[in-house]
């Protein structure tokens, strides 16, 4: 006995061709969006200290390729980098859900050289508000002493680096 077979079981090469086209371009375009959906998702990059490091660690960079001093500015809405003038070169927004609570009370503090060598933040003055980058692309001994939203956080930034690393004074 003979069985009958369909002619058409199965997917043509055209089919299937085309199957793995659309599949391809779809990967394209994801691998392509990978690490703005991975900042989306991500918490590590909404984080102030994370935003304040790439603040600094951008001023840094525009000022040693400008050869121009710049500061950076804390807001309610993020950090700015000014020139000497005032002109924001760029800006680091803090996450929008979050502006109110993100360095809602910081004071930035100029560094005074003690009789050991070492630097310490000068308290005595109000401080300046800014964060001052020369021509070079180093830091002014500086101080942080702010409130991330999490608690109360000091800071001091290293000249060379511009690292903040955690400090108590």
């Amino acid at each position: 006995m003979r069985s009958a077979t369909n002619p058409r079981s199965g997917f043509t090469l055209v089919e299937v061709l085309l199957v793995f086209g659309l599949v391809g371009i779809i990967s394209a375009v994801g691998i392509m969006h990978m690490g703005n959906l991975k900042n989306f998702f991500s918490t590590e990059e909404k984080r102030p200290l994370v935003i304040l490091t790439n603040a600094l660690r951008y001023a840094r960079f525009w000022c040693a390729k400008n050869h121009k001093p710049a500061e950076v500015y804390f807001s309610q809405k993020g950090l700015d980098v000014k020139d000497k003038s005032g002109k924001v070169v760029s800006n680091f927004p803090w996450p929008k859900q979050q502006q109110e609570r993100f360095a809602t009370w910081y004071h930035v503090y100029p560094g005074t050289l003690t009789e050991n060598g070492t630097f310490r933040p000068d308290t005595a003055g109000k401080g300046n508000g800014a964060i001052s980058i020369n021509a070079h692309g180093f830091f002014a001994s500086t101080f942080l002493d702010m409130d991330l939203g999490d608690g109360r956080e000091q800071y001091k930034l290293d000249p060379l680096t511009g690292a903040c690393e955690p400090s108590r004074w």
